[in-house]
């Protein structure tokens, strides 16, 4: 007699996405900063093929993918080769890019502010919609006085210090949206699945009005009312 197996029959992924955090101090802007790289691909050749690296990138289900750099070749015969080519491209402008904002970030950290400059400044535009929605300034406020990681911002003392990259990062973490709250357990679930989350092309304009306008000023002074 000859015996019959079942063969179960495996289903192949259509679409894929991969992502990686860099751990290289050529690529990553400060050590409070991660960067990561993504790339996504099908094998039904429906999507291009993609690759970004950036500070904040994005894979959603919707395939919303993106980055602070984004290069993407077709998937043709000769689309692969293409996208190889480009790999070099997007790792020199993002290194070339990468020096200047590490020196945004080291002045950012030693730029000193007052509590009540900072709260200032998020109140003179609260109104304006020019770095957050106007709906989220209350927020803002609470994650620059009470803020994520707060031991960051903390003296070796243990003193408490204002500064731009505090203030710059009470409005970005704000830009992620609120923590879904298990009702099980009145904690957030463990794969930090968040409500509410600023658009990526919204919160990259954003953080690109915020970084300029923190380039510009002095600290101490009355910089928040300065256009």
């Amino acid at each position: 007699m000859f015996g019959f197996r079942q063969v179960q029959e495996v289903t192949i992924a259509k679409r894929f996405f991969f992502i990686a955090r860099i751990k290289n101090q050529e690529y990553q802007l400060a050590d409070d900063v991660e960067t990561f790289i993504i790339a996504r691909n099908s094998h039904d050749k429906r999507v291009p093929m993609e690759v970004a690296i950036g500070n904040k990138v994005v894979i959603c289900s919707n395939m919303m993918f993106g980055g602070d750099i984004t290069i993407k070749a077709k998937n043709s015969r000769f689309g692969y080769n293409n996208l190889v080519e480009r790999l070099k491209e997007l790792f020199d402008d993002y290194v070339n890019s990468a020096e200047q904002l590490k020196a945004d970030i080291q002045w950012f950290k030693v730029a000193t502010i007052s509590d009540t400059a900072g709260l200032a400044f998020i109140a003179h535009n609260a109104s304006s919609g020019e770095f957050i929605q106007p709906s989220r300034i209350p927020a803002v406020c609470d994650m620059f006085i009470k803020p994520e990681h707060a031991e960051q911002y903390r003296n070796s003392d243990g003193n408490e210090e204002y500064t731009l990259w505090r203030l710059l990062n009470a409005y970005t973490y704000v830009h992620r949206g609120e923590l879904v709250i298990n009702p099980d357990t009145n904690e957030p679930y463990e794969d930090q699945r968040r409500t509410q989350v600023c658009p990526l092309t919204l919160k990259k304009e954003f953080t690109s009005n915020l970084w300029k306008k923190f380039r510009k000023v002095e600290p101490y002074g009355n910089w928040y009312k300065k256009s």
